[in-house]
């Protein structure tokens, strides 16, 4: 890929959450469109609140081919699985986390999966992650 293959500008997301920060931008790759949004919430954040801020977020960029990628902070009971309500929440937008295995190891040694990447669930655009 060259430079010459890849426009990028930043996306225009009407939401304003006040559980995480995020940033949008619209890519085409060749002849492929697609939006990007990246995603930090702290891990002190209410995971309630920050499931219907991210639904939300969802909703507004609902049709359109997005991949989210971030850190969610949303462990999940096994060190390979996030949180069911993200998974619910995902579900819901025919979206799916593509990434496998924990993304962090603790001081402890246990680990957790917060870092993830996103996309349609019949996407197929990120594979072997």
């Amino acid at each position: 890929m060259f430079r010459s293959d890849l426009d990028v500008t930043k996306a225009s997301i009407d939401a304003n959450p006040s559980t995480f920060d995020f940033l949008g931008v619209n890519l085409k790759v060749e002849k492929k469109r697609f939006l990007l949004v990246n995603k930090y919430q702290p891990p002190d954040t209410n995971i309630s609140t920050f499931i219907s801020e991210l639904f939300d977020l969802l909703d507004t960029v609902a049709g359109r081919y997005s991949i989210l990628t971030g850190d969610f902070n949303c462990p999940g009971v096994t060190c390979d699985c996030v949180d069911t309500r993200l998974t619910a929440v995902l579900t819901c937008h025919s979206l799916t986390v593509v990434n496998e295995g924990p993304t962090r190891l603790n001081y402890d040694g246990s680990q957790n999966k917060l870092d993830v990447l996103i996309e349609a669930e019949d996407g197929g655009h990120l594979c072997d992650v």
